[in-house]
């Protein structure tokens, strides 16, 4: 659900500091996130092996093709310690994969050694991070990437928004970073005991500043920054493949735009007649803003920042909004 937590934005000298930041990185178009995330971590049904369970199948395959192995000869093939190897024989006796006693493989065995890993599944709890919105949006950010923080009253996460994320097609995970391994989600029942523990979803609170930069390849990457300094992340710490991968940073229709802007020449206590009598124009980073010349003789007289190419404003009221660049040009 979306809730309504104070947002830190940043101001115009920021932005545009930002941008000549970003400039190796040839930028196209420049977004701020203040986003409230949600990390889920839930018990999920997975393909394939553990690294544990690699293993163990490895030394069940060694000796389904060589019967008469020897656990001398398991160790010094697989290079592990005698105890450890004995833990790993132990363990295929106790799930019934080698006979007791012996080193030879039960049917069992030679069955799950005819499977395909993909074709395995096994529980796991896993961790997803979600945007917080009436829809929560899948975001493949790092751990490291956002700070943890006291939920806001009302703070709750919809399980089928993983649900929903799991029986999206390949092509849709692929391009959001979703883990192609996830088969389905493991939900608790209705009245869990202790037994259910690996199924209870455990949901931090967490937010994320993030400045969000289309590249001219089309692709989308995030930096963190911190309100304290606003200064930028090296790291890149969520990709999207491109705008559209997103809803967030779809385009802002043109009245969200001319908002912004009268908001910032309120601001500056310019006329609202030659304010509005404005008009705009959105071309890659900056907002071209065709004015009177009586409005630019103002801002000339007032020495603005926005004559210069160095004033930026945030479109929006999200937490994820669009910036750019003021361009004034005479109307």
């Amino acid at each position: 659900m979306r809730l309504e937590e104070p947002i830190s934005l940043p101001g115009s000298r920021i932005l545009n500091g930002w941008w000549y930041e970003l400039a190796s990185r040839r930028p196209r178009r420049l977004w701020y996130a203040h986003a409230l995330i949600h990390r889920v971590e839930v018990l999920v049904e997975v393909a394939g092996l553990s690294a544990q369970e690699q293993v163990y199948r490895s030394v069940l395959g060694i000796l389904a093709a060589y019967r008469s192995s020897t656990v001398n000869e398991l160790v010094e093939r697989f290079g592990l310690p005698a105890g450890v190897m004995t833990l790993v024989l132990h363990q295929l006796e106790l799930e019934g994969l080698i006979i007791a006693g012996s080193l030879q493989p039960t049917s069992d065995g030679l069955q799950m050694l005819t499977r395909s890993d993909g074709a395995l599944r096994r529980p796991q709890r896993r961790t997803f991070a979600f945007i917080d919105a009436p829809s929560p949006q899948f975001v493949s950010l790092t751990p490291a990437a956002s700070l943890p923080f006291s939920p806001p009253s009302g703070w709750r996460f919809d399980l089928a928004a993983i649900e929903t994320a799991i029986a999206r097609p390949e092509e849709w995970k692929t391009r959001h970073g979703f883990p192609l391994d996830v088969g389905r989600l493991l939900r608790p029942p209705s009245e869990p005991t202790t037994m259910d523990s690996p199924r209870i979803p455990v949901d931090r609170a967490e937010q994320a500043f993030l400045v969000l930069v289309e590249q001219v390849s089309g692709q989308v990457s995030a930096h963190v920054t911190k309100p304290e300094s606003w200064s930028i992340g090296s790291e890149v710490v969520w990709s999207l493949p491109d705008v559209g991968a997103l809803e967030e940073l779809a385009s802002c229709e043109e009245a969200v735009w001319r908002a912004a802007w009268q908001l910032w020449a309120r601001l500056r206590s310019l006329p609202a007649a030659e304010v509005d009598a404005c008009r705009l124009e959105r071309v890659a980073h900056r907002l071209c803003v065709h004015a009177p010349a009586s409005l630019i003789d103002r801002l000339r007289q007032g020495k603005s920042e926005s004559l210069e190419g160095k004033a930026w404003l945030l479109a929006g009221s999200g937490r994820i909004r669009a910036a750019a660049c003021l361009e004034l040009l005479p109307s």
